[in-house]
């Protein structure tokens, strides 16, 4: 009856539409009460045509959320039950399977993650593997299930972080009045979302969620601080947070700044003002980049990760605007977009133009429009520094990285769609109660229809095979997934498949020489010596100071009978790595076969006096012995008078 009564006290209020989506009112920008929020009775708030009284802002923002996490479980349990048990993959067997810090709790070993891995200069997430290693016994489902947590935390704190902010006072009436409801819709929409599954299935990634939940924690500090008044209890939280944040991936970085414009754009109405009377908050923030400085002064990742590069600004360019259509139409999510290819200017100038005008917009109307302009803050500040500032040359794009945009992009579309029910319901009052049922039925089957889809997408984590057929099919001119398929047919027996696999990867990559070396591998399995000899040369050619590549080559052309050319080669293999038992024993022979005995019988004597227990030196050794005895003992020929 409470309730009732309220709603019909709100008809005596401004009518709705009056006050544009975005626009500054003067008269409002030092107003520091909220107007009212509501959490329950969704589809009735997403139509409510009306504010509430101010004074009831604080009592329905302290409202516990209890409702809005029910829904968020149930949507997490729709989405990944019965998901979790997938294999690890990629990134896994280096951040996990290889790590060895993660193999206790003790901080000096779980803070310090390996150089050159998904974890390296980011002690935070490490740290959180180590947990799950230790405590849960490091099972790919004890992973996965700590990465689902993370995912409903992010969330929740979506949901509260939203709820502040359209609770703002700077905002039209409508949209403080439905507070509550908008937020709630957001994150649900943001729950069910299949660009999130890899987020959950894919181990590693979790560094990506736990960046995002420092990072919406630290905004939510903000719009707490905003609220209450004072920062005197809420910045010794902010600055854990912002320590935490820049400990678990460096795309934290940008936090302290997004942070100072989401102040300006719905509380404090400008940047004099967020920042006198909130500059604990804003400080303890900002405290954050010290951290970061020191995570990396280590450089932890100098093979992999650059400062801004020409050729990476090129492929953002096109790989960017690929991420909103993800986000808006996620048939095929890409597990992997593979390393940084060569960029031409001449075909990528259209794209440059457009995003370069694109971001420009962007920053204008930050600064001209600051509530509508904040989303797009939020959107260029988090992708920034993956995809500007920094070039990550063994992963040039991962739709993951839009993970925390996605928020905004969904923020902006109930807000926008909320805004036009209300115009049409001012226009016809009569369709009041029907635009409820709209709303709540849009709703419902948007969250069924990204329900089905996320669920279809969980299946390619399934397995391996599964996880690469979807990426390839996702990117088919990505020459690292045709490889990796490739590895995961061949490695369950299916040599044909792995062998067709390989054969696109090359058709993509000519100078891909893992892809050489592996075909050349199943060509000689089957017994095409001639046809693999090109593939094993060209990765000798492509990795010259790799003995590998030279000793599959060397063994290769004395399979083939060319033992010159295999001793040379297999000398090159030794001179790059003189302590390889194998090679040795495989030059031996080659010199046994050109009947070079003193030269085989040297390598043959390294194999015994080095590697005792490998009989096969002293067999060796033997029939050089027989051979030149047998050689000593044949009568010399006469010669011709």
């Amino acid at each position: 009856m409470r309730v009732q009564a309220a709603r019909a006290r709100t008809r005596t209020l401004r009518e709705p539409g009056q006050i544009p989506l975005g626009r500054l009112d003067a008269s409002r920008c030092t107003v520091a009460t909220h107007s009212m929020a509501t959490d329950h009775a969704m589809p009735d708030e997403l139509a409510a045509p009306a504010a509430a009284a101010p004074s009831a802002s604080v009592s329905r923002l302290s409202t516990t959320p209890g409702p809005v996490v029910l829904a968020l479980l149930m949507v997490c349990a729709a989405v990944y039950a019965g998901e979790l048990s997938g294999p690890l993959l990629f990134d896994d067997q280096q951040a996990i399977v290889d790590n060895s810090s993660i193999r206790t709790l003790a901080l000096g070993q779980a803070l310090a993650p390996p150089q050159e891995t998904p974890v390296a200069g980011r002690p935070v997430a490490n740290l959180s593997l180590a947990l799950d290693y230790v405590v849960l016994g490091g099972s790919a489902l004890s992973f996965h299930a700590t990465n689902l947590l993370l995912h409903a935390l992010v969330a929740l704190l979506a949901y509260l972080l939203l709820r502040e902010s359209f609770a703002a006072a700077l905002l039209p009436a409508p949209v403080r009045a439905s507070a509550g409801a908008l937020a709630a819709a957001s994150a649900l929409i943001f729950c069910a979302h299949p660009l999130a599954v890899e987020l959950v299935l894919y181990a590693t990634q979790r560094t990506e969620s736990l960046a995002a939940l420092f990072y919406l924690a630290a905004l939510l500090g903000v719009a707490l601080a905003a609220r209450a008044g004072s920062c005197r209890r809420l910045w010794p939280a902010v600055l854990g947070v912002g320590l935490l944040g820049a400990g678990s991936k460096e795309v934290f970085v940008t936090a302290p700044v997004v942070a100072l414009f989401f102040d300006r754009a719905f509380f404090a109405g400008s940047f004099a003002r967020a920042l006198r009377e909130r500059w604990p908050v804003h400080a303890s923030l900002a405290a954050s980049w010290l951290a970061t400085l020191w995570l990396a002064h280590g450089d932890p990742r100098p093979g992999s990760v650059r400062f801004a590069e020409w050729g990476y600004l090129i492929a953002q360019a096109k790989i960017v605007p690929g991420y909103f259509v993800a986000a808006l139409w996620p048939a095929h999510p890409a597990l992997d977009y593979g390393p940084l290819l060569p960029q031409s200017l001449a075909t990528s100038w259209p794209y440059l133009l457009g995003s370069g005008l694109a971001a420009t917009l962007a920053v204008v109307v930050a600064f001209v429009r600051p509530l509508p302009g904040f989303f797009g803050v939020w959107v260029l500040g988090i992708l920034a520094p993956s995809s500007s500032l920094l070039s990550i040359h063994t992963e040039v794009g991962a739709e993951r990285r839009f993970y925390l945009p996605l928020i905004a992009l969904i923020a902006v579309g109930v807000l926008v769609t909320s805004q036009l029910t209300w115009w049409a319901v001012e226009r016809h009052p009569q369709l009041q109660h029907t635009g409820r049922r709209v709303l709540a039925s849009a709703l419902g089957l948007l969250l069924l229809a990204l329900v089905a889809s996320a669920r279809a997408h969980a299946g390619d984590f399934a397995t391996l095979r599964a996880a690469w057929q979807s990426a390839v099919q996702a990117r088919p001119d990505n020459p690292r997934a045709h490889y990796n398929l490739a590895e995961t047919l061949r490695r369950e027996g299916e040599l044909g498949g792995a062998e067709a696999a390989l054969r696109a990867t090359l058709q993509l990559q000519d100078d891909y020489a893992d892809a050489h070396a592996n075909l050349a591998g199943l060509l000689l399995a089957r017994g095409a010596v001639d046809e693999a000899l090109p593939h094993l040369l060209r990765a000798a050619q492509l990795l010259p100071s790799d003995p590998q590549a030279h000793f599959n080559y060397g063994l290769a052309l004395g399979m083939a009978g060319r033992f010159a050319d295999a001793a040379g080669e297999l000398q090159r293999s030794l001179q790059l790595a003189p302590n390889q038992p194998r090679v040795r024993l495989s030059l031996a022979s080659a010199l046994f076969q050109l009947q070079r005995f003193d030269a085989a019988r040297t390598q043959a004597m390294w194999l015994v006096e080095h590697v005792p227990e490998d009989l096969r030196g002293r067999a060796l050794l033997q029939r050089i012995d027989a051979q030149q005895a047998a050689s000593a003992a044949q009568p010399s020929q006469p010669t011709a008078p």
